[in-house]
Order: C-alpha cells, then sequence, then structure tokens
C-alpha cells in the first residue's frame, strides 16, 4: 500500500486502524491523569498527616524534656539545667542545705543550755528533712515521672517510626506521579500522530 496513493479499501483499513489507535490513546492517557490526580491527592494528605506528625513530635519532645529536667531536680543529676538553675538548686541540694541549717541550729541551741540534769531536746531530730529515697511520695512521685517518660519516648519512637514512612509514602506517590505524567505525554504523541494519519487517509475514502 502506498501512503500517497492507497485504494479506497485500504484508506479506510488504515483510517478505522487509526482510529482505533486514537481512542486506545485517548483512554490511557485520561486513565494515567485520573491515576496522576489520584497520587496527587493521596501526596497532599500525606504531607498534612507528616506536619501533623511533626506538630505532635514537637511536644513529645518538649514533654519528654520538662520530665527528665523534673526527674533530674529529683534526683540531684541535672545540675547544670537551667530550669534547675532558675529553681536555684536541685532537691538533695536543698535538702543537704536545709539539713545542715538545721544541725548547726541543733548545736547551737545543745550549747546554750547549762543544765547537767536535763539533756537538751534534738531541733535537728524534729525539724531534719528527708531524703528522696526516705520519702515515700517524693520517691513515688520519680518513680511515676520516670514511667511516664518511658511511655513517652515509646510513643516518640513510634511517631519518628511513623514519619518516616509517611516520607517514603510522599516520596513513592511522586515519583509515580511523574511516571504517569510520562505516560500522559506518551499517549499524547500516539493520538497526535494517530489523528494526522486518520485526517490523511479519510481524504482517500
Amino acid at each position: 500500500m502506498s501512503w500517497y496513493n492507497p485504494s479506497q479499501d485500504e484508506a479506510a483499513e488504515e483510517y478505522y486502524s487509526s482510529k482505533s489507535r486514537y481512542n486506545n490513546a485517548a483512554n490511557q492517557r485520561a486513565a494515567a491523569m485520573r491515576a496522576a490526580d489520584s497520587c496527587s491527592m493521596e501526596k497532599v494528605q500525606t504531607l498534612s498527616a507528616i506536619n501533623s506528625c511533626m506538630s505532635d513530635k514537637l511536644n513529645f519532645e518538649r514533654r519528654i524534656e520538662d520530665i527528665r529536667i523534673i526527674i533530674g531536680a529529683i534526683d540531684g543529676s541535672m545540675g547544670g539545667s537551667s530550669l534547675i538553675s532558675a529553681m536555684g538548686a536541685d532537691i538533695p541540694s536543698l535538702i543537704s542545705k536545709y539539713n545542715i541549717s538545721a544541725q548547726q541550729t541543733d548545736d547551737s541551741y545543745k550549747g546554750s543550755i547549762r543544765c547537767s540534769e536535763y539533756a537538751a531536746a534534738s531541733i535537728f531530730d524534729v525539724f531534719r528533712c528527708k531524703s528522696v529515697e526516705e520519702d515515700t511520695l517524693l520517691d513515688g512521685a520519680r518513680q511515676q515521672f520516670k514511667n511516664e517518660l518511658e511511655r513517652l519516648q515509646n510513643a516518640l519512637d513510634e511517631l519518628e517510626a511513623q514519619i518516616n514512612s509517611l516520607h517514603r509514602l510522599a516520596d513513592e506517590l511522586t515519583s509515580k506521579i511523574n511516571m504517569y505524567n510520562t505516560e500522559q505525554m506518551d499517549w499524547r504523541k500516539v493520538m497526535v500522530s494517530s489523528a494526522f494519519e486518520m485526517n490523511h487517509f479519510k481524504g482517500y475514502m
């Protein structure tokens, strides 16, 4: 068959063949457009979820830091913290300073008593402040803070894993969108060439 001089039957056959290719390409291009739009919508939702998770992550990190400072204040292990510095000292240091003062007062009081028949009462025994380990309420509070710290840390680890998973999903969706956009361009080329062939052979029908 000659491109420039086909018979009427040959022209009709090529026309409908080109039309079939055109329609198929149009359908495939439309499907690629729908798929790209679907991926774009899912990507928007994924990015929104990432932003929400990042906000939660920041909140968890702040709460974890606050609880660590509190535990450090109770344990006396975070004397360099700005918050503890603002308080003046950690709790064990405060208890120690208080007990030293109470002991000094007790010594001064006993030194002022001049009666051999009676032993002076111990002010220190009365006013002595219990250590963190001796104070069941304070020690229990410390344990509760430690439990909450562990819970928050586990939640933060899970959240970070979720964020990483969402980032991977967003990357996959971006790749799919690019792929579907490339498909659309390829199918459009088929449509253009098929339309040209249809127009050419229609003149010989």
